[in-house]
Parts: structure tokens; sequence; C-alpha cells
């Protein structure tokens, strides 16, 4: 009987409400941060990967002809914008494409660095209004493949891909080794 009574009294008991309300709500908070930790962390590969297409493009549209140690120069480039994360999963190509006169498109040179899957170059597609009968066009691709920090709750990784075009600056068509 004391004990149903001592019950009783429960409802207006307000001690430790604040701590049983914080241990409920705790975990929910502390999985968002670092989901939007982890989040901003993909996000900020993602757009790395972008900017190495942007630049591999660019600094190869302002030469007139390239040699292998070049290349591997810009590729180098391309792999020190991924700082701070890791380069090894990043796979970059660059391809110098031709618009012939019969309308077709005709692959002159392309080069890789990495492990990644382009597929085809004959695939690359090539925007109509971009290119015109004799002109080249450089065509960069970038592949990172981005695996979350928390590998143990997150499992798998995520391929972020970019493709970048540009036309050769000083020159109608660049020449590559």
């Amino acid at each position: 009987m004391r004990a149903i009574r001592r019950l009783g009294g429960l409802p207006q008991a307000r001690d430790g409400v604040a701590a049983v309300e914080f241990a409920l709500i705790a975990p929910l908070m502390i999985l968002m941060y670092f989901g939007i930790a982890e989040f901003t962390e993909a996000y900020m590969a993602q757009k790395r990967a972008g900017h190495v297409a942007s630049v591999i493009a660019d600094l190869t549209s302002q030469e007139t002809a390239l040699n292998q140690d070049m290349v591997d120069d810009i590729f180098a480039a391309g792999e020190h914008i991924m700082d701070p994360f890791t380069a090894t999963t990043l796979s970059q190509r660059l391809t110098s494409i031709e618009r012939r006169a019969n309308g077709t498109t005709a692959v002159q040179w392309s080069r890789t660095r990495g492990s990644g899957s382009f597929g085809s170059t004959a695939a690359i597609p090539i925007p109509d209004d971009v290119l015109e009968n004799g002109e080249t066009i450089i065509v960069a691709e970038v592949q990172y493949a981005y695996t979350s920090t928390a590998a143990e709750l997150l499992p798998g990784e995520v391929t972020f891909r970019s493709r970048y075009y540009l036309r050769p600056r000083l020159t109608n068509r660049i020449t590559c080794c």
C-alpha cells in the first residue's frame, strides 16, 4: 500500500526531468552532428574532383604540344588539388577530339592516369554546339572513389565523376607524345 502511495506522487515529481530529456535527445543530436560533418566532407571531395577536371583541362589547353613529362606534371597537379584527401583513388583522363569535315568525331590522342574505368574514348559525348568541323577540343575526365571516414558506420564508397571541355588556346590542335 505504501508503494502505491509513492507511485501516486510521481506525476508531481519534477526532479531529473531535464536529465531524462537530455538522455533521450542526445544520441539523435550526436548522430545529426556527425552526419552533417560527413556530408560536408563528401561534398568537399566532390567539389575537389570537379576542380581537378577543370584544372587539368585548363593546363592542357594552354599548350601547343605535350610530351610525356608534361602530361605527368599535369596529372600530378590534379593529384595535389585533392589534398587533404588521398589521391590513390583518383583517376584522370585527357583526350583531344576533332570534329571532321563530315561531322563525325575522332580521337586524336588520349592519356590516362589511375585505375578507374572511363569506358571507350569513342563514347565521349560532345555537345553539338561546342565544336565546329575541323576544330579540336580537350576533354578532361575525372573519377574519384570517396570512402567515408566513418567506414564502419557507412560501408562502401561513392564515386564522383566530372567532365570538362576546353578548346585549345594557342593553336587549333594540341599534339601529344
